[in-house]
């Protein structure tokens, strides 16, 4: 009796929050906002995300980089970012073969790692540290070479860095971000400082661009946005079986294990998911290098999570939010682009008044255009850094103030 007196409790408490909250439409709204995303082409199954990245045995590099990775797990020492020169150089003697390894993958079409994308822990990009940690040291041996003035070997190492850093196109949007960003700054940062340090003659800028043009391949924010989905989907699913998981007392979340019972939550839950992904779908900018576009995408998305409502309360805590993505990605064009346009003077031997790239590659941090400044002899390309304040091509790529500022050769 006891047992039936309380499912008749539960069950009436259900209905009550069910009828007095905006759970019921957002069930009514479910199969609407499905078919929405599935009208714009997003897949509801792993094996249809998956399919769409088009991997296969032959054309997958994904074990190749895994050789590589579990170099790096067994020999960590060698990687170490505060070594002498002479231990960098004495080092490169044993791990040489990651070079020759990563361009070997690099002529595959595809690197897609084989994990289970419905389970969150999966879904981290898990080979991340590694991975920064790899192009850190790539980049330390580029400049060693390059200072030795083995240009091809630095191009070479810088080269393999780039392919690493655009790795995470089949990552979920925040992580995929994140990761490329980090790695690609690096990579930037390493070359600038070399090319401040002595600049590059006119057939290294050559092969510079042959780094920067694997740089400069888009991310892929329709492929990270899909998979985004499945993120969602395995929070949504583990917190069903476990309701305390986001449990915090005195807030909202603490009643979530209760809202779990309601009917339609798990319907009304995924709806949201799928409306606040539908809301930057709307958005994508159809030039991945639209900055602007693509900042107002994410935003898009966030300003759903400020709504209140019971169905929104898990999807609010499942999916990341993006606020900071837009800097970061507008921050890492800017770089590139100074990079961009300083080789192409260096080739071309240009000697105009405006720079030579025009269209995006004019984009930079704040939203204005890459500097051209001349004084005297001197010619300074430069964009905004960090504290995006213009401070007139004082370099700033070790400091939270400056600018990211690269000296022509005279």
């Amino acid at each position: 009796m006891v047992t039936i007196i309380t499912v008749v409790f539960i069950t009436c408490i259900g209905s009550v929050a069910f009828n007095r909250t905006d759970v019921a439409q957002a069930a009514k709204d479910y199969e609407k906002n499905r078919h929405a995303l599935e009208d714009r082409g997003y897949y509801f199954t792993l094996d249809g995300y998956l399919a769409s990245l088009g991997a296969t045995k032959e054309n997958n590099a994904a074990d190749l980089v895994k050789q590589v990775l579990s170099f790096y797990d067994k020999n960590k020492l060698l990687f170490k970012d505060d070594l002498s020169e002479k231990e960098t150089i004495a080092n490169w003697g044993k791990a040489s073969s990651i070079l020759t390894t990563l361009e070997v993958a690099a002529k595959k079409e595809v690197c897609v790692f084989d994990r289970d994308r419905r389970v969150l822990a999966a879904t981290q990009y898990p080979e991340f540290a590694s991975m920064k940690s790899i192009v850190d040291f790539l980049c330390r041996q580029a400049e060693v070479a390059r200072q030795a003035n083995n240009i091809d070997l630095a191009v070479r190492c810088w080269r393999s860095a780039a392919y690493l850093s655009g790795l995470n196109d089949d990552e979920h949007l925040l992580i995929g971000n994140l990761v490329r960003n980090a790695t690609a700054t690096a990579i930037e940062h390493s070359i600038g400082h070399e090319l401040n340090r002595s600049p590059a003659s006119i057939p290294e800028a050559a092969k510079l661009q042959t780094v920067m043009t694997i740089l400069d391949t888009p991310y892929r924010i329709d492929y990270a946005l899909k998979l985004e989905n499945f993120f969602a989907d395995a929070g949504l699913e583990e917190f069903l079986a476990n309701p305390n998981m986001l449990a915090v007392n005195g807030s909202d979340y603490s009643k979530l294990a209760l809202y779990a019972k309601i009917p339609k939550f798990k319907e009304a839950s995924r709806s949201r998911i799928y409306e606040i992904q539908l809301a930057a779908h709307k958005l994508l900018p159809k030039d991945h290098y639209d900055v602007k576009a693509y900042q107002l995408s994410l935003a898009s998305m966030d300003n759903l999570f400020s709504k209140k409502g019971m169905s929104y309360l898990v999807a609010q805590t499942i999916m990341p939010t993006y606020t900071q993505v837009g800097d970061v990605v507008s921050k890492e064009y800017s770089f590139r682009n100074v990079l961009m346009q300083y080789l192409e003077v260096v080739r071309t031997g240009y000697s105009g008044l405006n720079l030579p790239l025009k269209g995006r590659y004019l984009h930079d941090f704040d939203g204005g255009q890459i500097r051209f400044k001349r004084s005297g002899t001197k010619r300074i390309i430069y964009g905004v850094g960090s504290d995006k304040v213009d401070n007139g091509g004082l370099d700033g790529m070790k400091s939270k103030k400056g600018d990211f500022a690269l000296k022509l050769p005279n």
